[in-house]
C-alpha cells in the first residue's frame, strides 16, 4: 500500500484538502496517508522532520490553489522563495528523489505555474503531468481519479505481476503435454503373501498337456502301426 503525503497550505486550500484527505484515507488507510505538520514534536528541526516524513513516503500530493504563488510573508515576499517555507522544503525533497511520485494537484481551478514562477529548485514540478481537483459537484469524480492514478502506477511497478502468471498458467493447459495426454494404465494389485506364482503354475499346465498330447498322438500312432500290422498278416493268412 503506498504512503501519501499531501503537501498544502492552510491558507490556500485548506477545506478541500482536507476532503481529499478522508477521501484517501477511505482508499488507502489512516497510517498511509500523512496531511499535516502538527505532529511534528515541539523543539524538534522541522526541516529535518520534514524531509523525513516524506521521504517515508512514495507519494507527495502538492496541493495549488488560487494563493499558492501569491501567497506571502506580510513583506510582500512569497513565501515559496523562502528557503525556510514548508511547502518548499516538501517539494523540494521530494522532487530530488526518483522513487516518488509528485503529482501536482490543481484545486479550485487553478492554473499551473511555469517553470519561471518557481524558485529554481522547484521548477522541475512545471514540468511534472497534473491534475485537477474541483469543488462540488465535481469532487468526488476527481478525487477518484486521481486515486485510480496512484493505484494504476504502482501497480505497473508491482514486481509480481498477476497477468504473466495468468498468461503462464494459460499456456500450461494449453500447450501440449504428452505425458499429460497418455492415460495412466492400470495397476494390477500384487499378490497375497503365500499365494502360487501364476506365471509358473500357467508354464505348468502347459508343459503338461504338451506331454499328454504327445502321448495320445504315440498312442494314436501305435494303434495304425499294430492296425496296419494285422491287416498285412491277414493277407498272408495268419490268423490270430
Amino acid at each position: 500500500m503506498p504512503r501519501i503525503f499531501i503537501s498544502y497550505r492552510r491558507s490556500d486550500t485548506p477545506v478541500i484538502t482536507g476532503r481529499l484527505h478522508d477521501y484517501l484515507i477511505a482508499t488507502f488507510g489512516e497510517d498511509n496517508v500523512f496531511k499535516d505538520v502538527d505532529s511534528i514534536p515541539a523543539g524538534a528541526d522541522f526541516r529535518a522532520e520534514l524531509n523525513r516524513a516524506v521521504g517515508s513516503s512514495d507519494v507527495l500530493l502538492v496541493m495549488i490553489g488560487p494563493k499558492w504563488l501569491a501567497d506571502n510573508d506580510g513583506s510582500g515576499k512569497p513565501r515559496l522563495f523562502d528557503p525556510d517555507d514548508f511547502v518548499r522544503i516538501e517539494a523540494e525533497h521530494a522532487l530530488t528523489r526518483r522513487d516518488i511520485l509528485v503529482i501536482p494537484v490543481l484545486a479550485q481551478n487553478a492554473p499551473m505555474p511555469s517553470a519561471q514562477d518557481l524558485p529554481e529548485s522547484l521548477q522541475e514540478l512545471a514540468y511534472r503531468n497534473a491534475t485537477i481537483l474541483r469543488d462540488d459537484p465535481d469532487f468526488r469524480r476527481d478525487a477518484s481519479k486521481l486515486i485510480e492514478r496512484i493505484q494504476e502506477y504502482f501497480a505497473s511497478k508491482s514486481p509480481v505481476s498477476t497477468k504473466p502468471a495468468r498468461a503462464a498458467s494459460a499456456g500450461q493447459s494449453e500447450s501440449p503435454n504428452p505425458s499429460r495426454n497418455i492415460p495412466a494404465m492400470p495397476q494390477a494389485a500384487p499378490p497375497p503373501v503365500g499365494a502360487p506364482d501364476q506365471r509358473s503354475f500357467t508354464q505348468r499346465n502347459l508343459i503338461m498337456i504338451l506331454i499328454v498330447g504327445a502321448v495320445v498322438i504315440f498312442g494314436l500312432c501305435m494303434a495304425i502301426y499294430v492296425c496296419g500290422a494285422l491287416i498285412e498278416a491277414s493277407n498272408y493268412g495268419y490268423t490270430f
